[in-house]
């Protein structure tokens, strides 16, 4: 059967070719720049569609194990495209401006970036995966358009640096080395609307200053000092905070204002002294959702109370049945690297959860201890509507089925309690009649 000429001449059109610059560069957006620049060989449409693109996004190919050192050639070829890319590019305003590389020279970095400053960007995001002397343009630190700031690598930042970001709200750094303990004071500070700081393997000299009135979300990890061997001392002033998370393992003070807003902490206190513990927790105390990543407790004499804690994750030990007293609303736990052997004792745990309706324990491997453990939030739960229990990987099936069987004679005190047990090769569900 032959399919009508009008028909015919329908499907050889090329309708997206006939659609409007906006749409086009729109789609491009989505690509890298080198993939953007790469369709102006389809047809004298598209060959200059990528020059109004509003995202500048040189992205570094990943090298295979055997070509890890670019050629010179190889740079060269590199050198010129970023050059010609950021010559012809007509777009008025940047909405996204990324250079990730790996390998590259330090005196084309510092001009294709000084050449970046001088265009107003939305979000600009600078990963540099190898040392590189870098120097990050003051400009990029006094726009009234960024609204995004990821810097990641080896930069070079002036401690008389001036800060002026009226519309920033996302900061992201990682890796950095900042040049005084007032830096990051002062662009907390100078932030008005600023509302996530992430801090991730970042080096200071002694301080670690983050003071802002309208911070949402605070992430600060791994902060170490010039010298490695110094601890580190952080201050946090920030009233308005609802996410906390502080991993840290070599910092010797945590000093936290008003944290009347918080809703979700997320805490590692590696090595931090009984002391500076409880005055995390204390200031910490009115959370909803607690993410504890270590033993803490072990380090506090006097835990304080959480009034209106609902959601816990904590690693299991003897002070666990300590936590269960101090949170007399919760409803859901999640026990992480469980390992029970003396450790917890349910005899010094609460006789009654009538809050707790979930329970999760990781790490399982069916000792008699593990299965008292269950039995006690069986019995102490009255509202408990689901116990997951997920074996650890070197359990064997016979461990998980004689625990399992083990389940099947234990009382309970909910009558809608469902408990599933899971390890790597199967998953059991507990009914009782």
């Amino acid at each position: 059967m032959s399919i009508p000429w009008n028909r015919r001449r329908l499907k050889d059109v090329d309708h997206i070719s006939n659609l409007p610059d906006t749409i086009l560069c729109h789609i491009l957006s989505f690509l890298t720049t080198k993939s953007a620049v790469k369709t102006s060989i389809l047809s004298y449409r598209w060959k200059y569609v990528w020059t109004k693109v509003p995202v500048l996004d040189f992205t570094e190919e990943k090298k295979t194990s055997g070509d890890q050192q670019h050629s010179l050639e190889q740079k060269i070829c590199f050198k010129s495209f970023m050059d010609n890319v950021l010559l012809h590019n007509e777009a008025s305003y940047i909405q996204r401006f990324c250079l990730n590389l790996s390998n590259a020279d330090a005196f084309y970095v510092n001009s294709w970036l000084i050449a970046a400053a001088r265009r107003k960007i939305h979000e600009l995001n600078i990963i540099l995966n190898q040392y590189m002397d870098i120097c990050l343009p003051p400009r990029f630190l006094f726009s009234e358009t960024l609204v995004v700031l990821n810097l990641h690598g080896s930069l070079n930042i002036g401690a008389s640096v001036s800060f002026h970001l009226p519309n920033l709200e996302t900061i992201h750094l990682r890796n950095l080395k900042f040049p005084d303990d007032e830096f990051m004071k002062k662009l907390s500070s100078n932030c008005p609307v600023l509302r996530e700081l992430h801090i991730v393997n970042c080096v200071v000299k002694a301080m670690l200053c983050v003071d802002s009135l309208t911070l949402n979300s605070l992430l600060i990890k791994n902060t170490r000092t010039i010298h490695g061997l110094e601890q580190a001392c952080i201050v946090i002033e920030t009233s308005n905070l609802a996410y906390l998370c502080i991993h840290e393992f070599w910092v010797s003070s945590i000093d936290i204002g008003n944290m009347s807003s918080l809703i979700k902490a997320d805490l590692c206190l590696d090595q931090l002294n009984g002391d500076e513990v409880e005055k995390v927790l204390t200031k910490v105390s009115g959370v909803e959702t607690l993410q504890l990543r270590f033993e803490v407790f072990l380090l506090v004499t006097e835990l304080p109370v959480f009034p209106n804690l609902t959601w816990l994750e904590y690693v299991a030990d003897e002070e666990l049945s300590k936590m269960l007293y101090c949170a007399p609303k919760l409803k859901s736990l999640l026990l992480k690297y469980f390992d029970c052997g003396d450790r917890f004792d349910p005899e010094f745990a609460p006789k009654h959860l009538p809050c707790l309706e979930t329970v999760e324990i990781c790490g399982f491997i069916g000792l008699v201890k593990e299965l008292d453990t269950a039995e006690y939030f069986l019995k102490a739960a009255s509202a408990l509507k689901e116990m997951k229990i997920n074996f650890h990987r070197c359990a064997t099936d016979s461990d998980v089925t004689s625990f399992y069987q083990g389940l099947l004679d234990l009382p309970r005190s909910s009558a809608v309690c469902r408990v599933k047990i899971t390890n790597p090769f199967c998953c059991k569900l507990v009914k009782w009649n």
